[in-house]
């Protein structure tokens, strides 16, 4: 098993020396489409159940078959990835392929996993905290994660009614030497609008990212594209619960294929992957945040402005 630090080696010269495609960095694996909460913004086809997950011996070929990649990244997500009870057991399969291992949650039902064992095989620990989440009790909580041996980064959900709020929330991460992402809400259809002013949105984010560079984990070079725009690119793809790959995009792709038997490297080789990447690259970017901070890391400089925080992160255990 080629060691996690290697693979980011090779992912760097599959997509910055050789320049074969956008080879993809981070893996979002939706886990479960079941959740125990039914936020306002969120798209409904991650809380309602829809696609039934497959067991665990299935999603352990999921998770191998993504590890013969140069993906080095696997999020666990939902749906609220704590509802499955094999969680503790995917993480520490894809710890063992190599995985730098992240779980992102609404924190509620952390209460059941034992955090130390969690934190034995687990990277990052993303804890969605915001009023549309109803559960800001959890910044009074951070301490029992930190005393656990996690590091956490929390996920705030900007709206175009919370964005004078979000200060507040990065200084309470900094209490505790965490980190602090701040995404903008996206107005799925059907929904209420909420997605913020973007000017408003990146002066705001200037603002804070010059005051609290360490802790705001969104970097400089992705805050700049909000207004020099930017070309979307497939540097993070989408799993399914079923095991079917979203490529290269929930917004602009489809399903390309399914990972339980096949491996991730072959079905982004085939010619429908081809040609989904090159309608990822053409017309008006989603502006999601994860497709757009990977976009951001398609230059070198991007790269370096979101890579070097997140080292020192790694290897210090220091927001």
């Amino acid at each position: 098993m080629v060691n996690r630090n290697l693979k980011i080696l090779l992912w760097f010269a599959r997509n910055y020396l050789l320049r074969r495609y956008d080879w993809p960095a981070y893996v979002t694996f939706k886990t479960t489409t079941f959740c125990n909460l039914r936020c306002s913004y969120c798209n409904p086809a991650y809380w309602n159940g829809s696609i039934p997950p497959v067991d665990t011996q299935k999603t352990f070929r999921i998770i191998d078959n993504i590890s013969k990649s140069a993906a080095y990244v696997m999020s666990f997500e939902g749906g609220e990835p704590t509802m499955r009870s094999d969680l503790l057991d995917l993480v520490r399969r894809a710890k063992e392929d190599s995985f730098y291992t992240f779980v992102t949650t609404n924190g509620t039902r952390l209460d059941r996993i034992p955090l130390e064992r969690l934190a034995e095989y687990l990277d990052y620990l993303h804890i969605s905290i915001d009023e549309y989440h109803n559960n800001m009790h959890l910044y009074d909580q951070l301490g029992k994660f930190r005393a656990a041996g996690l590091k956490v980064n929390i996920q705030v959900v900007v709206t175009r009614r919370t964005l004078g709020r979000l200060e507040e929330k990065v200084r309470r991460a900094r209490e505790h030497r965490f980190k602090l992402l701040a995404m903008p809400a996206i107005d799925y259809p059907g929904n209420i609008r909420l997605s913020p002013d973007p000017a408003e949105y990146k002066r705001e984010m200037e603002r804070l990212k010059k005051l609290y560079p360490e802790t705001l984990n969104n970097s400089f070079n992705y805050i700049e594209l909000w207004e020099k725009g930017y070309t979307c690119r497939s540097m993070a793809v989408q799993v399914e619960p079923n095991g079917d790959l979203i490529y290269p995009c929930d917004f602009k792709g489809g399903v390309l294929g399914n990972l339980v038997d096949t491996p991730l490297n072959a079905l982004l080789a085939s010619r429908k992957a081809k040609n989904l990447r090159e309608v990822c690259h053409t017309g008006k970017p989603c502006g999601q945040y994860l497709h757009m901070q990977t976009s951001a890391m398609a230059s070198l400089q991007g790269l370096i402005d979101y890579g070097i925080p997140m080292a020192k992160w790694r290897f210090t255990g220091r927001a």
